[in-house]
């Protein structure tokens, strides 16, 4: 068992730069989680980000290592108009960001978070003990993801998520249903194809929508539609530029925001591969699905009422994610008991804490709260600044650390 002053649970960009500017703030801090995980192991290979080259980096304020600064040292093109952001590219850049910054990373993963006195008792799936007076949760979306209600029922072997349907080169040569508009879908479409399966795309979407190539930007374009790390646009520079604006809203207003703010769009490169070489249903709906002679049998229905049986070896819900705090089995039922929430996400203070003092949710579980750019990687920067500049004023009043003076004035003026 040992003590440490902030756990942080989680080692995708939230978690590492968290863990970064915790060490660089002189704060005793603990990280674990396999570096990358999530992107490594639930991505469609040679899936786009539709995040930008310059956005997409992660934060050390000691020695700054940014995603452009590890493509020019491994020669790889990151023209903003060109070359969209692969997806093992970003992969190789956080395990190398995380062997750089945090090099003291604990690969343990964390099974159950519990209160513990004034702070919280974490055990690993190996079953250490770790005890913290405070916890960032930083596990991004996996144990968040959404399976439609006609599929819940069916064995895994017929059925899977997106996030958990890899290693795609078993359907090979199979016939598979992926559900959904969105870029998920759309990429295991094209990840399957590219593996010798036959993948149709059903959803309830009359279209699918995809991203364009970028393109230089008039001075004109700037005025009528300025530039953001979320694309072009006033609402897009507002959500962006001013979080602590958008928390001060009202909170059904927020999760409309976010609810609606860039809604499913698939990349372009993903088109070329999909594109005359993918069947694809839409405007339609799922109404049953069951399993007969070794296949799953899926009713469907147009809003014309026209009715198909669609029979294939398996299914991939590509139906995404939703923050859903009332069943996170991370969190001790007597943790969840006390979390106030904001549409089933924690309701967070403006410093990022939930109503469990200690407690610090990050990533997509703080978008209702602080805007759609926390779905993002690009929203790390506030976040991180954030929290540690609150953990080292709480440090300072209890006397429990003496905080780097010029650091922690450093951290406090970047909060606008």
């Amino acid at each position: 068992m040992s003590m440490t002053d902030v756990a942080i649970v989680g080692a995708g960009p939230y978690g590492l730069s968290m863990a970064a500017t915790l060490a660089a703030s002189g704060v005793d801090y603990r990280v674990f989680g396999t570096p990358m995980q999530f992107w490594a192991d639930t991505m469609p290979p040679g899936m786009a980000l539709k995040t930008s080259w310059i956005t997409a980096g992660f934060i050390d304020p000691r020695k700054p290592y940014s995603l452009v600064d590890y493509c020019v040292e491994h020669g790889i093109p990151h023209e903003e108009t060109v070359n969209p952001i692969d997806l093992e590219t970003f992969v190789a850049y956080g395990r190398e960001f995380q062997r750089r910054s945090v090099p003291n990373l604990n690969t343990a993963h964390i099974a159950r978070i519990e209160t513990k006195g004034d702070g919280f008792r974490l055990t690993t799936d190996d079953g250490a003990v770790v005890d913290a007076r405070r916890v960032v949760v930083a596990t991004g979306i996996i144990d968040h993801r959404v399976m439609p209600d006609e599929l819940a029922s069916l064995s895994s072997e017929y059925v899977t998520h997106s996030a958990t349907c890899a290693p795609f080169e078993r359907f090979a040569g199979k016939d598979v249903l992926v559900i959904g508009a969105g870029a998920s879908s759309v990429d295991t479409a094209a990840a399957l194809r590219l593996v010798g399966g036959r993948p149709i795309v059903i959803a309830r979407s009359g279209e699918i929508r995809y991203q364009s190539p970028g393109a230089p930007r008039t001075w004109w374009d700037r005025i009528r539609a300025p530039d953001s790390k979320l694309g072009p646009g006033w609402r897009a520079l507002a959500v962006t530029t001013m979080p602590r604006l958008f928390y001060m809203l009202p909170e059904k207003f927020r999760v409309e925001v976010v609810r609606r703010f860039l809604g499913p769009a698939a990349s372009w490169p993903a088109r070329k591969i999909v594109e005359g070489h993918v069947t694809f249903k839409l405007g339609a709906d799922i109404k049953a699905a069951r399993i007969a002679d070794g296949k799953v049998h899926v009713d469907t229905a147009k809003r014309d009422g026209t009715r198909e049986t669609l029979v294939v070896d398996h299914v991939i819900a590509a139906t995404g994610y939703r923050v859903d705090m009332r069943h996170y089995a991370l969190l001790d039922p007597a943790i969840r008991a006390k979390l106030a929430l904001t549409d089933d996400s924690p309701a967070l203070s403006p410093k990022f804490e939930s109503s469990v003092p200690g407690l610090y949710f990050v990533g997509t579980s703080a978008a209702n709260s602080f805007g759609p750019m926390f779905r993002f990687v690009m929203g790390s920067g506030y976040t991180v600044r954030t929290i540690t500049a609150h953990i080292l004023a709480n440090l300072r009043n209890r006397k429990e650390v003496a905080a780097p003076a010029v650091l922690a004035g450093d951290l406090s003026s970047k909060q606008a």
